[in-house]
């Protein structure tokens, strides 16, 4: 009862006073023709766009943290999502900024702002994991003279664990070309217009089916080696758009204007990393619901 309470208080938190502060700082961000389609690579000024999403990604981690300490890692992964989906809110639709660019720039930024903050969400993920994993090491007996190394102990052995499961054997590159495909999937199906709302919800929806993907493929798989599949797709998404619109900047603006671009595309990467946050918990409580329980 009394974590259940601390877990909706926290989400309250994030959805009323930490997620719309964040929303603030990407919200103030404006392109070269004054208006709000802008992202933080793509505005008047990428120096203060970069802070700007820097603190938004600083807010999430606050409020993770407190979350995955508090109640457990996947609440921190939701917590640090809500304000994320409302940094990422605020930022302009994908074809407002074609067309502002009357090029296929945007689509660019996207793909670098994939590349940037898709490295500092797995990095914000692999914290909370870490954090979560810590708080775990520091409720059992101890010394009080050895409690602290053992805490550092068990961090320094849950980050290499990730790692590990990221870039070596089934837990991770088995599980990621099947979580991408299922991710892209969801966002091709959902993503069916720039419009804010669609592109947010089809990111989650990628979060969730590519998080219950990779975790039926490897149930061990943990959730920061999850946000892999996503962020590649934050990163390669915006690159359909030129892919399918024949590859020139002139046809990416055509799109643009007709409503054609792939829906990948119309997905920016604030609403990839936010989707993953709030979908692969989902996802992978999903899977888990699935599968056969065994002693």
């Amino acid at each position: 009862m009394r974590q259940g309470i601390t877990r909706w208080t926290i989400y309250l938190l994030c959805l009323c006073i930490v997620g719309p502060a964040a929303g603030a700082l990407t919200g103030a961000l404006r392109a070269s023709d004054g208006s709000h389609a802008a992202s933080p690579l793509f505005c008047t000024s990428p120096g203060i766009g970069l802070a700007a999403g820097l603190g938004a990604l600083g807010l999430a981690l606050v409020m993770g943290l407190l979350a995955a300490k508090l109640v457990n890692v996947a609440a921190g992964f939701t917590a640090a999502g809500l304000v994320m989906a409302w940094a990422a809110w605020q930022t302009g639709d994908v074809d407002d900024m074609i067309r502002t660019a009357q090029s296929g720039g945007p689509l660019l930024s996207q793909a670098a702002e994939g590349v940037l903050f898709g490295a500092l969400g797995i990095l914000l993920a692999a914290g909370l994991f870490a954090w979560g994993r810590a708080e775990q090491a520091a409720d059992r007996p101890q010394g009080p003279v050895h409690a602290d190394l053992a805490v550092a102990q068990k961090v320094a052995q849950t980050f290499a664990s990730v790692l590990i499961r990221i870039f070596k054997g089934k837990g991770g590159m088995a599980v990621l070309p099947v979580a991408v495909i299922a991710g892209a999937a969801a966002g091709w199906f959902i993503g069916v217009n720039p419009h804010k709302g669609q592109a947010v919800f089809a990111a989650i929806a990628a979060g969730v089916l590519g998080g219950a993907a990779g975790r039926l493929v490897d149930f061990e798989v943990s959730l920061p080696s999850l946000m892999l599949p996503i962020v590649a797709l934050a990163v390669l998404g915006p690159l359909t758009g030129f892919a399918f619109a024949g590859g020139g900047g002139a046809q990416v603006v055509h799109a643009a204007y007709k409503g054609t671009l792939f829906p990948l595309a119309n997905i920016t990467a604030l609403d990839w990393i936010a989707g993953a946050l709030l979908g692969i918990p989902m996802g992978v409580a999903w899977a888990g619901s699935m599968m056969e329980k065994k002693a």
